[in-house]
C-alpha cells in the first residue's frame, strides 16, 4: 500500500480529530465497502434471528417455557457477545478491520452450524453464546471503517445503507428460515449424509452458518481506508482516554446510549416474539410467517431507509442543522407506534399483514441510522473503535439480553390466556418507544449545543495556533 497523504485540518467543520487524511480513493472504492459491511450485517443478522422464527418448534421438542426460550433468545447470546465487543474494539483500533472481521465471520458461521447440532437446552445455549463472540467483532470493525472511510457529508446515506441490514437481515432470514423450514419439513433434506436426522428447526440454524462463509471472500477484496491521523505522539489510545474523551462530551453521549437502549427493549423484544405472538394469534406455521416478513422487509424496507438517510443529508446540507438525524429519527419512531399496535390488535389476518408493511415501511431505524451518525461525528477517529465497542456494550447489556426476558416475563405473571403475549408486547413495545421519542427530541437539543461549542474552539484556535502552507495546524486534542 502506497503511504499515507498528508493530513489537514477538519475541526472547523465540526469533527472532533484534529487532523484527517486526505481522501485519495474512488468513490467506488468507498462505496463498494459500504454495500460489503452491509452484506455482512445481514449475514449476522440471518445467523442470530435464525432462532426467532422457530420459537415454537424448539420449544415443543425441547420442552421449555416461554422465560426459557427468552434466555435463549437474549442472554446467551449476549453473554459471551459483550463481553467479547470490548476487546474487539480495542483489536480494531490497531489491526487490519478487514482481516479481523474475516477471521469473526469464519467463527461465527461455525459456531452457528455447532448449534444447529444441539440436542438440549444447554448445548443450544452454548453454541448461542459461541454466535455471540464471534459477531461481537462486527460493530466496532464496521463503524471505524465507516468513519474512515466515508467523507463526512455522506455518513447519513451510508449508515443508512449499513443500518438497513438490521430489517433486511431479519427480512431476509425470516424469508430463508421459513423456505429451508417448509423444505426440511417436506422432507428434503432427510437423505443427506450426517444431516437426515436432524429436525426441521435444526436445518433452519445450520444452513445460514453454512452459507455465511462466502462473505469472507466478500471483506478479504475491500481496500483498508486509511486512518485518521490525530496523536502527534503515536501512543496507542487507551480505554482511560476514550472514558475522559466521554465524560468530557456527557450530555451529547447520554443522549446516544440512552436513545438505543430504549429502542433495543422495544425493537428486541419485539423481533425476538413477533413470530411466536401471530403463529399463537392466528394458527400460521413458521414457514408462511417467515416467507410474508421476510417479503416485506426486503421489499419496504429499503425504501424507506434510503429516504431516511437521504432526508438526513439533506436537512445537514440545506439548513446544516446538526439536529436533523435526532428530528428524522423521532419522526420515524412516532409513525411507526400506531402500525405496531394494529398488528398486534389487528381484527383478520389479511388486515394485520396489511398493519405489518405500514409497521416495516415507518421505520425506527432512524435512531440505529442516527446513532451511526453522530457517533462518528462527535468520536475522533482514533477512537471510533473501542468507543463503538463501548456504545454496543451498554445497549446490549441493558437490553439486548433483557427485552426478550421482559416481554416474557410481563406476559407470564401480568395477563392470562392466549393473547398474553399480545398485550405484553404492546404495553411494552409502545413504553419503549415513546421513551426513545422523548429522548431523541432532547438528543436535538443537545447536539446543536455540542457543534456550537465546537465551533467556537475552532475560532479560537484559529487566532492563536500558526498556519502552515495555508491550513491551521491545530493541536492534537481530544
Amino acid at each position: 500500500m502506497s503511504a499515507e497523504p498528508r493530513v489537514v485540518s477538519e475541526a472547523p467543520q465540526g469533527t472532533p480529530d484534529s487532523a484527517e487524511p486526505l481522501d485519495t480513493r474512488s468513490s467506488f472504492r468507498q462505496w463498494y465497502m459500504v454495500v460489503v459491511l452491509a452484506l455482512t450485517y445481514i449475514v449476522n443478522y440471518i445467523d442470530r434471528g435464525a432462532l426467532n422464527l422457530m420459537v415454537e418448534p424448539i420449544k415443543h421438542d425441547l420442552n421449555l417455557t416461554d422465560v426459557q426460550m427468552s434466555f435463549l433468545l437474549g442472554f446467551a447470546f449476549v453473554s459471551l457477545y459483550s463481553l467479547g465487543i470490548v476487546p474487539a474494539g480495542y483489536i480494531a483500533d490497531r489491526v487490519s478491520r478487514r482481516l479481523l472481521l474475516s477471521g469473526a465471520v469464519v467463527f461465527w458461521s461455525g459456531a452457528s452450524v455447532l448449534s444447529g447440532f444441539a440436542g438440549n437446552y444447554w448445548q443450544l445455549f452454548v453454541g448461542r453464546a459461541g454466535l455471540g463472540l464471534g459477531e461481537s467483532a462486527l460493530p466496532p470493525t464496521a463503524y471505524s471503517l465507516l468513519r474512515d472511510g466515508i467523507q463526512e457529508k455522506n455518513r447519513g446515506l451510508a449508515f443508512s445503507i449499513y443500518n438497513s441490514a438490521l430489517m433486511l437481515g431479519n427480512g431476509a432470514g425470516a424469508l430463508f428460515g421459513g423456505a429451508v423450514f417448509t423444505l426440511a419439513t417436506a422432507g428434503f433434506f432427510a437423505s443427506l449424509p450426517f444431516f437426515g436426522d436432524l429436525k426441521p428447526w435444526q436445518y433452519v440454524i445450520i444452513v445460514p452458518g453454512l452459507c455465511a462463509t462466502v462473505i469472507v471472500f466478500l471483506l478479504l477484496s475491500i481496500r483498508e481506508p486509511p486512518r485518521a491521523k490525530v496523536a502527534a505522539t503515536g501512543e496507542p489510545v487507551s480505554f482511560a482516554e476514550m472514558l475522559r474523551y466521554v465524560r468530557a462530551n456527557a450530555r451529547i453521549y447520554a443522549v446516544l446510549f440512552a436513545s438505543a437502549v430504549t429502542l433495543s427493549l422495544g425493537f428486541a423484544g419485539w423481533n425476538a416474539w413477533i413470530a411466536a405472538a401471530l403463529g399463537r394469534r392466528w394458527g400460521i406455521s413458521p414457514g408462511t410467517i417467515g416467507h410474508t416478513i421476510g417479503t416485506f422487509g426486503l421489499v419496504l424496507f429499503p425504501i424507506s431507509v434510503f429516504l431516511v438517510g437521504t432526508l438526513m443529508d439533506f436537512i445537514k446540507r440545506r439548513w446544516a442543522d446538526p439536529a436533523g438525524p435526532f428530528w428524522v429519527a423521532a419522526g420515524g419512531c412516532a409513525l411507526n407506534l400506531v402500525p405496531a399496535m394494529l398488528v398486534l390488535h389487528a381484527p383478520s389476518v389479511k388486515s394485520m399483514w396489511i398493519f405489518y408493511g405500514f409497521y416495516i415501511f415507518c421505520t425506527t431505524a432512524g435512531v440505529q441510522i442516527a446513532g451511526g451518525y453522530v457517533l462518528a461525528t462527535v468520536t475522533p477517529g482514533r477512537l471510533m473503535g473501542k468507543l463503538t465497542s463501548f456504545y454496543y456494550l451498554v445497549n446490549n447489556l441493558l437490553a439486548g439480553a433483557t427485552a426478550p426476558t421482559i416481554m416474557a416475563m410481563v406476559a407470564q405473571y401480568g395477563f392470562q390466556g392466549p393473547r398474553a403475549l399480545l398485550n405484553s408486547m404492546s404495553i411494552c413495545y409502545a413504553t419503549f418507544i415513546s421513551i426513545t421519542i422523548v429522548i431523541l427530541l432532547i438528543g436535538a437539543r443537545e447536539s446543536r449545543r455540542w457543534h456550537r461549542g465546537r465551533r467556537a474552539e475552532a475560532a479560537v484556535s484559529a487566532q492563536t495556533v500558526p498556519v502552515v502552507s495555508g491550513s491551521p495546524v491545530e493541536s492534537a486534542r481530544g
